[in-house]
């Protein structure tokens, strides 16, 4: 199974199963249910989704895993206009590779480090 940004919402917050194995998210399914009856509020119960699937970590995976009985794999969201990254010299190359998504940027550097700016 894999939980995405299309399926989180059924999978996950329309189950009360799975919100009682996640207490710590409460306050995300509490502000998604507002967004949810309430409909000027739609960007935020998405965001509510980016933020759930953001915050999961290996140790939620497995108690997911548990509960529906499959392997699960989570697509995490990077919905941030603009990054700010810094670097050491030697590890330049290696960091741009992870910079997907971000078309526009920005580089200085100074003796040691590089700092680049990258924005949508």
């Amino acid at each position: 199974m894999h939980l995405n940004l299309h399926n989180t919402e059924e999978l996950m917050f329309h189950d009360k199963e799975v919100q009682k194995l996640l207490p710590e998210f409460q306050d995300l399914f509490n502000q998604w249910k507002f967004a949810f009856v309430t409909p000027g509020f739609k960007a935020l119960g998405k965001k509510s989704v980016m933020d759930l699937l953001n915050g999961l970590t290996s140790e939620h995976v497995e108690i997911l895993e548990k509960h529906f009985k499959s392997k699960v794999t989570i697509s995490k969201m990077d919905y941030h206009v603009v990054r700010n990254c810094k670097f050491e010299l030697t590890e330049v190359e290696l960091g741009l590779k992870n910079m997907e998504g971000f078309p526009y940027f920005c580089v200085s550097r100074d003796k040691e480090q590089v700092y680049i700016s990258f924005w949508r």
